[in-house]
């Protein structure tokens, strides 16, 4: 007989599922940035169609640019006080001011990016333009950080804090936000390619915030009393569709 397939680890994402807003990971659908967590804040381009493309170790991406993408809904009522928000994001503007890889504008600007070889954070009040030990560079893939608790912001650069923390006791969510511009402040963009966005409403302790950017964070749970039968639906759906199941998400989606 065949040998039972061997169960596969939870994701490190599954313990934050019911914390998790919005997830994009490159996939596109015509010219759709899908939110391929609940689908809620799938966004839209700009214009014309998403240039993408495939990275060995990163998998999907879109290239943001020229093109950039508003979100389908704001986060009114979704976010408070807790809020994370991490980018994988390969940069061809870097050094650039005014780089905006999420915000609004209305008037005045909200936005977390890039500000010359730093990062700058202005969600509504309190500003900075944190710029010490970045090692960011034009071609080179980062995991770029924003945790807020309520009363601080923290930037991180992979899983290190730059800068100081910047004091802001308040949010408006209730905007329209583009991933990669100031929504209708179009001169203020980040160029490269994004893989993986992720928002949350909770506090997510930055080492493990950036090891979710993998494809498997967010596999959904299993135990050995129903793997098999899983495994089994899975791979007849697969051979059906030919759609391969790899989260939780996708294997409700199916059906199960």
């Amino acid at each position: 007989p065949e040998p039972e397939p061997e169960m596969p680890p939870d994701g490190l994402g599954v313990q934050y599922i019911d914390n998790l807003v919005v997830r994009f990971d490159g996939s596109v659908a015509g010219n759709i940035l899908r939110d391929v967590h609940t689908g809620t804040y799938d966004a839209t381009i700009n214009a014309n169609s998403p240039t993408t493309g495939t990275d060995a170790n990163h998998g999907d991406y879109v290239t943001l640019g020229t093109n950039w993408y508003n979100l389908a809904n704001n986060f009114d009522g979704v976010l408070t006080n807790k809020f994370s928000m991490s980018f994988l994001f390969r940069p061809s503007n870097w050094g650039s001011n005014y780089g905006t890889l999420f915000g609004n504008w209305n008037g005045s600007g909200y936005w977390f990016g890039f500000m010359g070889n730093g990062y700058h954070v202005n969600m509504s009040g309190g500003s900075a333009n944190p710029s010490t030990n970045t090692t960011g560079a034009n071609g080179v893939w980062m995991i770029i950080s924003t945790i807020w608790d309520g009363s601080v912001w923290k930037v991180y650069e992979n899983t290190t804090q730059i800068g100081s923390n910047v004091s802001d006791s308040s949010i408006d969510f209730a905007k329209t936000w583009g991933i990669g511009v100031q929504y209708n402040s179009t001169g203020w963009r980040a160029d490269g390619d994004l893989a993986s966005l992720l928002v949350f409403d909770e506090l997510i302790p930055i080492d493990e915030l950036v090891l979710m950017h993998s494809e498997d964070a967010f596999r959904f749970p299993l135990d050995l009393h129903n793997w098999r039968t899983i495994y089994d639906f899975s791979t007849n759906y697969a051979s059906t569709t030919g759609i391969s199941i790899r989260t939780r998400e996708e294997l409700n989606s199916a059906g199960w």
